[in-house]
């Protein structure tokens, strides 16, 4: 359990209480133990391998089937981030927006207190924030030398462009 709670980034306690409220709510264990390893029950197996496309179908409903064409499109994104991904990513992204998405435009403002709520309020495309989630995100970034993306969920889903090996 406390792997699992450190790659979702909570602590073992939040993951075994989030646990609990899953196996009420599906009226199933979820997880036994199988040795000294927790596997999936039948019922997991199958909300793991259904799950994402009823997501995906309910994203459709709520939100329409809106893609994203790049060499088309004309929208200016809004990012918001550190010094950091201005050194570290952001002269690689424009270059790859030239060539990709050319008439694409970026607004990048500086993370602060209030970006995860404008984020959900799609006022914020994407959140770069440190890979860290522990103590201050916005200042862990400049620290850890890595980056994760959090992106808004009041947008269209974006077609995969490769990108993510850009940092």
């Amino acid at each position: 359990m406390g792997g699992a709670a450190r790659r979702m980034g909570v602590s073992q306690s939040a993951m075994s209480h989030s646990l609990a409220k899953l196996r009420a709510a599906m009226d199933d264990p979820l997880l036994v133990m199988s040795g000294r390893r927790m596997q999936l029950t039948p019922r997991a197996e199958m909300l793991l391998v259904e799950l994402p496309n009823a997501l995906e179908n309910l994203q459709r409903v709520l939100v329409g089937d809106e893609t994203f064409d790049p060499p088309t499109a004309t929208r200016t994104f809004t990012i918001a981030s550190l010094d950091y991904f201005d050194f570290a990513v952001l002269p690689t992204l424009l270059a790859y927006l030239r060539q990709h998405a050319p008439r694409v435009r970026l607004r990048v403002e500086r993370a602060s207190a209030s970006t995860v709520s404008r984020l959900v309020a799609g006022e914020v495309d994407v959140m770069l924030v440190g890979a860290s989630t522990s103590g201050s995100a916005i200042g862990a970034m400049q620290n850890s030398g890595r980056a994760e993306a959090a992106a808004s969920p009041a947008r269209p889903r974006s077609v995969s462009t490769g990108m993510s090996n850009l940092w």
